[in-house]
């Protein structure tokens, strides 16, 4: 679906799910940038966790996906995360 919303950019993807493929989070990265993407997890937490440290993306995108990003949406809506 990241390819349907490169030209949304009030739409945020998260990165939950139990398929794990290969190059997921590098795709999405690609497509629509770190500062779009939010850390998601159904009952596959190792992997979900895995599949982000296992990605090609630098520390401070990982800090981004992980917290930075849900936390600045947060802010957004006049909320607080620190």
């Amino acid at each position: 679906m990241c390819k349907c919303f490169v030209d949304h950019p009030n739409i945020f993807v998260d990165l939950g799910g139990s398929n794990n493929e290969e190059n997921m989070v590098d795709f999405a990265v690609a497509q629509l940038g770190a500062h779009r993407l939010l850390f998601g997890s159904d009952n596959s937490h190792i992997q979900s966790i895995g599949r982000i440290l296992a990605s090609a993306t630098t520390e401070k995108q990982k800090q981004m996906i992980f917290y930075e990003n849900y936390a600045a949406l947060l802010r957004k809506g006049g909320y607080h995360a620190d």
